[in-house]
């Protein structure tokens, strides 16, 4: 029988290997707090170990267990609460013990289509009367899906008992943080203030809410206020971090970022922002030591994800292929699915020239995300490569589905199309190409197929030396697998007219001959638009 909180407890004397097991749960307890779930594991591992008629150790091996492992999870929580009457713990623990376990039965028996066991209800309830309005509204925002319509009523049961209670706006804030709502959280935040302003969870929050509304100005502001009522609260001097990095004061930012690991050295998130300003000061070693070092902290799988990607792009900007390339390896360890992940992968084996590798990645990316427009333009560079230009073809069209005026994606298909002899569709994208937005555009092209362009433009010649000189303007072209080095385009529109022209000449030249013919290195060609 569970008894009232305010029931005395006599216990006997704790003998000593009592008080090594509190102390361990204790040092296990912090390092869980401090987000330094690798060791708190290990210790709770060591404590169920050594004394497995104690319920604290399931609790947490239950937290720690993982998504998938449903049964094992209510089995720790079910060990954990069968336990509680024979061990003194808070009566909170217990309370939480059942109420993921009525999460997760729910959540499984969902999935299943089964109806919901009635004992999991009944167990809620027993529990839920020792639970002020207040706690409960705590313990529900974590299972705020389920429980929406339930928290909000429990907020204006609470804000009609006591509508200057800032701790009710602080949670009624904590409900639209949780969701997303930053506006409305806001707004809720700053009415706790007006009832208490020196309440430092709100402003802490709120802080944080600013941030995410991009008013970094007030988020700084409101976040040092914060840190002025509450000096020890790591989370405060991220948000500052966060303000200040926005604000491009990169310098400070860092110095609270460390400030922020000093206070928590396991607080994954300070690891993670401190590495945008030190890479943006060209700092990327000191960036990838903080990350190696949050490494020895992480427990939880989405961390893990998290640091090797932006490792990986870390030593992807540094131009080390390789090492990029096993951080990316292993996210996708994590998760096989993510197309960003997949993407990286190919790009770290193209720029290692790996090239089969490469195409086997970008096409798994196209297999989970089919309007990944990058991976259609890497697939068809490396048909190009490996001189498949019927793949390269196949693929950049594609490409061009998504972004119908890339440059590059036509000038390819101008080039794809020349070596398979398709010269209608070669020249059709290269005016395409030429004769869009010629006055801003980057022309790509060999210096000598400039020169020839001019040369035609000042000669005007006759009808012959202009079909002559289209012929060497498409050799040119042929020869020249990436259409040539960039220069910033001197020409006028004069080119295109000219080009017209010059396509209108070969379609009156050509009307008699409709077969493409190979004489010697030069192309001569039926060409209509």
């Amino acid at each position: 029988m569970i008894e009232q909180d305010n029931q005395e407890i006599v216990m006997a004397p704790k003998t000593q290997f009592e008080k090594e097991i509190d102390h361990l749960i204790c040092q296990a307890h912090q390092f869980y707090l401090d987000q330094n779930h690798v060791l708190a594991y290990q210790i709770f591992k060591k404590v169920n170990e050594m004394c497995p008629t104690h319920a604290t150790p399931y609790f947490f091996l239950g937290i720690y267990e993982k998504k998938e492992n449903i049964e094992k999870k209510i089995q720790y929580f079910e060990k954990c609460t069968t336990l509680f009457p024979t061990t003194f713990h808070p009566m909170a623990l217990c309370k939480w013990g059942y109420l993921l376990i009525g999460k997760i039965e729910i959540e499984n028996k969902q999935q299943q289509a089964i109806d919901i066991d009635p004992k999991i209800i009944e167990k809620w309830h027993i529990y839920s009367k020792y639970l002020t309005k207040l706690e409960w509204i705590q313990l529900l925002l974590s299972f705020q899906n389920t429980y929406e319509q339930q928290i909000l009523e429990l907020i204006q049961q609470e804000l009609q008992r006591d509508e200057n209670d800032p701790y009710i706006y602080y949670q009624w804030g904590n409900y639209y943080l949780i969701n997303f709502k930053y506006k409305e959280a806001k707004e809720i935040y700053q009415k706790g203030l007006e009832k208490q302003s020196d309440f430092w969870l709100i402003k802490n929050n709120l802080s944080f809410v600013l941030n995410q509304l991009q008013e970094y100005e007030e988020a700084l502001k409101i976040g040092l206020g914060s840190i002025k009522l509450n000096s020890k609260n790591h989370t405060a001097y991220n948000n500052v971090g966060n303000a200040l990095t926005k604000l491009g004061k990169l310098d400070e930012a860092i110095n609270y970022y460390k400030k922020t690991i000093e206070l928590s050295p396991s607080f994954p998130t300070a690891y993670m922002n401190i590495t945008y300003p030190l890479t943006k000061q060209g700092k990327t070693q000191e960036a990838i030591q903080y990350l190696e070092t949050l490494l020895h902290y992480i427990y939880d799988t989405n961390d893990l994800l998290k640091i090797n990607f932006v490792m990986g792009e870390i030593y992807f900007q540094e131009n080390k292929y390789d090492i990029a390339l096993q951080k990316y390896l292993k996210c996708y360890q994590i998760y096989d699915e993510q197309p960003r992940i997949l993407y990286c992968i190919g790009m770290c084996y193209l720029k290692l020239k790996v090239y089969n590798q490469a195409l086997r990645f970008f096409k798994l990316v196209l297999t989970n995300d089919k309007s990944f427009t990058f991976a259609y333009s890497q697939i068809g560079y490396i048909s190009i490569i490996q001189k498949n230009f019927e793949q390269a073809i196949e693929y950049y069209e594609k490409a061009q589905i998504y972004k119908k005026n890339d440059q590059a994606i036509q000038q390819n298909l101008a080039y794809c199309y020349l070596q398979v002899k398709n010269y209608k569709k070669a020249v059709y994208y290269y005016l395409k190409l030429v004769t869009s937005n010629i006055q801003n555009m980057d022309l790509i092209m060999n210096q000598e197929l400039k020169s020839t362009i001019k040369n035609m433009l000042n000669l005007q010649e006759k009808k012959n030396q202009i079909q002559k000189n289209s012929c060497i303007s498409l050799r040119l072209l042929k020869q020249t697998p990436q259409i040539y080095k960039r220069f910033r385009s001197e020409i006028t529109q004069e080119i295109s007219e000219f080009l017209v022209y010059n396509i209108n000449q070969n379609n009156n030249s050509n009307n008699k001959n409709n077969i493409p013919q190979n004489n010697s290195n030069k192309i001569s060609a039926q060409i209509n638009i």
